[in-house]
Parts: structure tokens; sequence; C-alpha cells
């Protein structure tokens, strides 16, 4: 959990600790600084708000993507191992109702897609390796995975 959002902790504290710095310069009545009162707050309001975005972001990302096909036990480790082989995915867990892929990637820091199987639908979510440090997908890595499994998906069924 700390490296999934350690990206967004960094930002804030940087905000966090400007604001203690401006409580502690208003409290100084000997404050011979260049940046302004204004200016201290308007930078720590800004790194604040960043780590915000980064925390919707990275909390966004581990929401799961609903897939609408039926597949029994048997067709849906099958296809797992199909779109393994075919989308040069490392595929380290295949059970009957449960499959995880993962692969290095030079923009994510390596992949993480779980697929869970249910009787009429999958649910897939795809996240930067949390054993690697930490990243934001820049290039939208991961929903482009969850697309390409999608794709795969229908033309197997299709």
């Amino acid at each position: 959990m700390f490296w999934h959002y350690f990206l967004s902790i960094l930002p804030f504290s940087l905000g966090i600790y400007g604001l203690y710095r401006l409580f502690e310069i208003r409290n100084t009545e000997n404050y011979n600084g260049i940046r302004t009162e204004k200016e201290m707050f308007i930078s720590a309001l800004i790194w604040i708000s960043l780590a915000i975005i980064v925390f919707i972001i990275k909390k966004r990302r581990l929401n799961f993507v609903r897939i609408d096909i039926s597949l029994n036990e048997l067709e849906f480790k099958d296809k797992m191992l199909e779109i393994a082989e075919k989308e040069n995915w490392r595929l380290t867990n295949n059970t009957k109702k449960f499959a995880k892929f993962s692969n290095g990637s030079g923009w994510t820091w390596g992949l993480n897609m779980t697929i869970l199987r249910f009787e009429n639908y999958l649910l897939v979510n795809s996240i930067c390796d949390p054993e690697m440090r930490s990243c934001i997908s820049i290039f939208n890595e991961n929903e482009r995975n969850i697309n390409r499994l999608k794709r795969n998906l229908k033309k197997a069924s299709g």
C-alpha cells in the first residue's frame, strides 16, 4: 500500500512542510527571507493539490473493470494461457476462478493484471507491480493492457 501511494505521499509531505514553515515564520518576528507569506502559502497549496490529484489517479487504478463474457472453468484457463502466449505476458497464476499476469515494462515498471472469473462476467484490474518502485502510468499502459485483454477475449468468443 505504501509503495502504491508513494507518489502522492511525497508532494503531500512537501506541502505540509511548507505550511509548517509558514506557521513558524509567522510566529517569528525577525524573518528576513526572500519569499513572502503569500508565495509560501501558494507553493504549499500547489504541492498538496498535486498530492490529491496523484492520490485520486492511484486510487482509480485499483478499481476493477467488468467484462461481460461467459466462460466455463476450462475455457477460462485455456483463454488465459492463449492470451499469455500471444501477448508475451507471464501467467503467474491460472486457476478456475482467478488468473494473474505479470511482465516487465520500461514505462510502468512491471505489470500486474488480475482477472476474476464469475458466471457471466470477468473483473479485471491492471496496476504497476507493487513490489517495484512506484509509478504513474503516464502512457495509460494499464488501460491498454485491459483493452488488449478485451480484444483477445472478443476474438476468442466471436
